[in-house]
C-alpha cells in the first residue's frame, strides 16, 4: 500500500493533531503498520508511536484480506470524484470531513438526557451565556462574578469548578477528587470537555460529571432569576439522583410491554382498565407540589387487572415545579416496576405533556 498513513484518514475520520510521540515524523507507509505474516495491524508499531485516541482508530480500522487499494472521494456517496461535487466542497456547501471536531463523534452518542447534553456543547463551544461572554455584546463592563464579591472573572469553568457552591456540591459525591485534577489544571473548559470524553479514568465518568455540573449551573440560575436559595446539599442529593435515573434508563432498553396512559375527561376509569389484558399490572402515578416551599410527594398504588391491590408507595421529594413533581412520579414507578420485575405493566397518569415524552421511542423518559 503506497499511501503514507501520516497524511491518510481511518474509517472516514482524520488523524488527530499531535500524533506521535518522537520526532522526526517517521512518515510510515499504510503497509508498514500491517504484520504480514497475520494479516493484522503491528500493534507494538502502532501503539509507540500514535497518540492513544489515534491509535484506537488504527485499530478499528478493518484491513481487507482481498481487493486493490483504490483512490475514493469522500464528498460522494459512490465515493466518485464529480464536478458538481468539487464545486460544493469549494464553495462550503459540503463540509470537508477534515474540519469536523471528532469529539462530536463521540460526544452526541452519550447516554444523556437533551439539556444536559446541550449544556454540555455550550461549555465545549464556550457559549454559555456567563457574564464574561456576555460583557462583550452589551455596554456593561461588569464581568466578575458577583458571588464570589467580584474578584474574579466569571467563567463557566470558575462558575463549574472554582465557585465554592459549586466546590461544596463536588465534596458531596463520588467524583470530587478525579474532578480536582481538572480544577487545578491550567485547561481551559473545551480542553476538560474533551479529556472527560477521551481518556480512560474520566471517560467512563462523563455522564455524571457533565450532569452535575449541569444540576449546579440550573440551581445557580434559579439563584440568580428567581431568588431561591442556593443548598449545596439538596443539589448535590437531585444531582447524583439525576445520575441514578440517567443511568438506570438511558442506558438500559425500553421495555416495550410497558404503557402509559392518560384517562380523558370523557372516559371513565374503569372502561379504561376493563380494556386492558387479563395478565397485566396496573401501576396509578400521582404528584403533588407546593409552589411556595418546591416540596412535592409521589403516590403510587399497584393492583392487577382485577383491581386487586398488590401495594402502594408514597416518596416526599423536592422538585422546581408540578411538571417535575409529575415526571419524579412516572420516573418512581418506572423504578418500583423494574424492582419488581413484572412483564406486562401499564401506567396511569393524569400529567399529558410528561405522559407524551414518556411514551416516546427515544428511550429518554425525562
Amino acid at each position: 500500500m503506497a499511501i503514507v498513513f501520516w497524511l491518510s484518514m481511518t474509517n472516514g475520520s482524520p488523524i488527530v493533531s499531535s500524533s506521535l510521540f518522537c520526532l522526526p515524523n517517521p512518515n510510515f507507509l499504510v503497509s508498514d503498520l500491517i504484520d504480514k505474516n497475520t494479516n493484522s495491524w503491528n500493534l507494538d508499531l502502532v501503539n509507540a508511536y500514535y497518540a492513544p485516541q489515534n491509535a484506537e482508530l488504527i485499530r478499528s480500522t478493518r484491513i481487507p484480506l482481498s481487493g486493490h487499494d483504490r483512490l475514493i472521494w469522500p464528498f460522494t456517496k459512490n465515493s466518485q470524484f464529480s464536478v458538481k461535487s468539487a464545486y460544493k466542497v469549494l464553495s462550503g456547501q459540503i463540509q470537508n470531513p477534515q474540519n469536523v471536531d471528532p469529539v462530536y463523534k463521540y460526544f452526541w452518542k452519550l447516554h444523556m438526557i437533551p439539556k444536559v447534553q446541550i449544556y454540555t456543547w455550550k461549555c465545549y463551544e464556550n457559549i454559555l451565556p456567563v457574564k464574561s461572554i456576555i460583557y462583550r455584546y452589551n455596554d456593561s463592563p461588569d464581568k466578575n462574578c458577583n458571588l464570589c464579591g467580584n474578584v474574579v472573572p466569571e467563567t463557566a469553568k470558575h462558575l463549574i469548578l472554582h465557585f465554592p457552591f459549586a466546590q461544596a456540591v463536588w465534596s458531596l459525591t463520588p467524583y470530587y477528587n478525579l474532578v480536582s485534577q481538572v480544577r487545578d489544571s491550567t485547561q481551559n473548559l473545551r480542553e476538560c470537555v474533551r479529556q472527560w470524553l477521551y481518556y480512560g479514568t474520566f471517560s467512563d465518568k462523563a455522564v455524571a460529571v457533565f450532569s452535575i455540573a449541569w444540576s449546579i449551573w440550573k440551581d445557580k440560575c434559579s439563584f440568580i432569576f428567581q431568588g431561591k436559595n442556593l443548598n449545596f446539599s439538596t443539589t448535590a442529593r437531585l444531582a447524583l439522583k439525576l445520575v441514578n435515573y440517567t443511568d438506570t434508563f438511558l442506558r438500559s432498553e425500553i421495555v416495550e410491554t410497558s404503557h402509559v396512559i392518560i384517562p380523558n375527561v370523557g372516559n371513565e376509569l374503569n372502561s379504561i382498565v376493563s380494556s386492558l389484558p387479563e395478565d397485566c399490572i396496573i401501576i396509578y402515578s400521582d404528584a403533588s407540589f407546593g409552589i411556595n416551599t418546591n416540596l412535592s410527594g409521589t403516590g403510587l398504588i399497584i393492583n392487577d387487572a382485577a383491581v386487586n391491590c398488590i401495594g402502594c408507595k408514597v416518596t416526599p421529594g423536592v422538585a422546581m415545579n408540578d411538571e417535575e413533581a409529575e415526571c419524579l412520579a412516572l420516573l418512581e414507578a418506572s423504578t418500583w416496576e423494574k424492582e419488581m420485575s413484572y412483564s406486562k405493566v401499564y401506567f396511569i397518569s393524569d400529567a399529558q405533556l410528561v405522559v407524551g415524552c414518556f411514551n416516546s421511542k427515544n428511550n429518554q423518559p425525562f
